[in-house]
C-alpha cells in the first residue's frame, strides 16, 4: 500500500510541476508527503487544510489533498477539493481534469461491473453485487455530482432490481441534465438492453440514431436489440443502415444476415453472409451461417463448400460436419459423407446418432460389413 500511494506522490508531483529539487521545498507539501509515506493519510489531511487555511490559493495544495481524499475513499471531500485544485492552479487544469475523471470513470467501472454480475449470478448471490454497485455509484455521486452517466447506471440498477419507477426517474434526470449528451441516449440504451429491459432499450437507441445519424454503432446495436425481440424486419432497416455506414464492419452485415435468414429472405443472407466472410475470413460463423443460407435456399452443392471452410478452421465443430456429411450425402458423395461420419464418430464415440449414420452411408456404398458393424455399435449405445 505504502509504495502504491508514495509513487502516486511522486507522479502527482511531476505532473504539477513541484520538483524539490528545481524548486526548493515547500513546508506544507514536505510535511504531507512524511505522513504520506508513513501511510498516515488523516495526518496529510491535517497538513494540507491547514495550510490552505493560511493560503486558501494554492492550487497544489487542493491537488494533493484530493489524493488523500481519493485514496481514504472521502469522495466527497476529494470532489471539491479537485475543484479548487482546478481553479486555482490554471496552468494545471487540464491534466487536474484527466486525474478527477480517471478517479471518477474507476468508480463507474466497478459499479459497471457489479451490475453486470447481478444479472448472471445465482439468486443467492444477487445481494453481495448489489450492495457493491450501490457503494461504487454513491461514491461516484458525491465525488463528481454533476455527472449525468451516475445517474444513467443508476437507472439501470433500479431496473434490474425491479424498481420500475426509480429506473425511470434516474433517466430521466440524467437526461434532464444533459440534454446535449446524445452520446448519453446510447449510455442508457446499452445499460437498459444489458439488464434486459429491451422496449426501454430501443426507445433510446431510436432517439440515439435519430439524433446521431452518422454513427454505425447505434444502428447495430438497434438491430441487435429488434433480433432479441424477434422484430426482424425492423432488425433488417436498422442494420442495412450499420453495414452502409460502416461497410468494413464485420457484426453489422453478419447480424444482418441473420435477420434476413429469419424473414426467409435467403438471397439477401447470402450476400450479407458473404460480406462478413471477406471481412472476417476466419471466422467459422460467418462461413457456417454462409452454409445454412444457401442450404435454405436449397442450393446444397454452395451449402456444402462453406461447410468445408468451418471444418478447416475449426476441425472438432461437430454442427459443421454434420452438415458436410448429410451435405454429401445430398449430392450423392458417400465417399465425403463417410469421412466425415468417421470423423463424428471419433470425436463424440458415444453418439448413437452418428453411428447410425455412418451404417447407413456404408449400405449405400455396399460395405455390408461396416454397416451392419456400426449399426450394432448405435444399437449397443442406444440401450445405454
Amino acid at each position: 500500500m505504502r509504495k502504491q500511494w508514495i509513487s502516486l506522490t511522486l507522479l502527482v508531483l511531476a505532473i504539477t510541476g513541484m520538483s524539490f529539487m528545481l524548486m526548493g521545498c515547500d513546508a506544507v507539501i514536505s510535511g504531507a508527503l512524511v505522513h504520506i509515506q508513513q501511510d498516515d493519510f488523516p495526518g496529510a489531511i491535517k497538513v494540507l487544510n491547514d495550510g490552505i487555511a493560511q493560503s486558501p490559493g494554492n492550487g497544489q495544495y487542493y491537488a494533493l489533498l484530493a489524493q488523500c481524499y481519493v485514496s481514504t475513499r472521502q469522495f466527497k471531500e476529494a470532489g471539491p477539493a479537485y475543484e479548487m485544485a482546478i481553479k486555482n492552479w490554471p496552468d494545471k487544469k487540464d491534466s487536474l481534469i484527466k486525474a478527477r475523471d480517471h478517479e471518477w470513470a474507476l468508480l463507474i467501472s466497478s459499479a459497471q461491473k457489479n451490475l453486470k454480475q447481478m444479472a448472471m449470478v445465482a439468486p443467492e448471490s444477487v445481494q453481495a453485487y448489489s450492495d457493491n454497485v450501490q457503494k461504487y455509484l454513491n461514491q461516484a455521486v458525491d465525488f463528481a455530482p454533476d455527472k449525468a452517466d451516475n445517474y444513467a447506471l443508476f437507472g439501470s440498477y433500479y431496473s434490474l432490481s425491479g424498481q420500475s419507477e426509480e429506473s425511470k426517474k434516474m433517466f430521466e434526470k440524467a437526461i434532464k441534465m444533459d440534454p446535449n449528451n446524445v452520446k448519453l441516449y446510447h449510455i442508457i440504451g446499452r445499460n437498459a438492453a444489458q439488464v434486459g429491459n429491451l422496449d426501454e432499450a430501443v426507445n433510446y437507441y431510436k432517439k440515439y440514431t435519430e439524433l446521431k445519424k452518422d454513427d454505425h454503432e447505434g444502428y447495430l446495436e438497434l438491430g441487435k436489440i429488434y433480433m432479441q425481440r424477434k422484430m426482424y424486419p425492423e432488425a433488417v432497416v436498422a442494420l442495412t443502415k450499420a453495414a452502409d455506414l460502416k461497410k468494413d464492419d464485420f457484426l453489422s452485415f453478419y447480424f444482418l444476415g441473420s435477420a434476413y435468414l429469419q424473414t426467409f429472405k435467403y438471397q439477401e443472407a447470402i450476400q450479407a453472409f458473404t460480406a462478413s466472410s471477406v471481412i472476417d475470413p476466419n471466422n467459422k460463423n460467418a462461413w457456417y451461417n454462409l452454409g445454412q443460407a444457401y442450404y435454405s435456399a436449397k442450393d446444397y452443392p454452395r451449402a456444402a463448400e462453406n461447410f468445408d471452410k468451418v471444418v478447416k478452421i475449426d476441425n472438432k465443430d461437430l454442427e459443421a460436419w454434420v452438415f458436410v456429411g448429410y451435405l454429401s450425402e445430398k449430392v450423392k458423395d458417400y465417399p465425403k459423407a463417410m469421412e466425415a461420419y468417421k470423423t463424428l464418430v471419433t470425436l463424440k464415440p458415444e453418439s448413437a446418432e452418428y453411428w447410425g449414420s455412418l451404417s447407413q452411408v456404408y449400405g449405400k456404398m455396399g460395405m455390408k460389413a461396416e454397416a451392419a458393424d456400426a449399426a450394432k455399435k448405435a444399437k449397443e449405445l442406444e440401450k445405454r
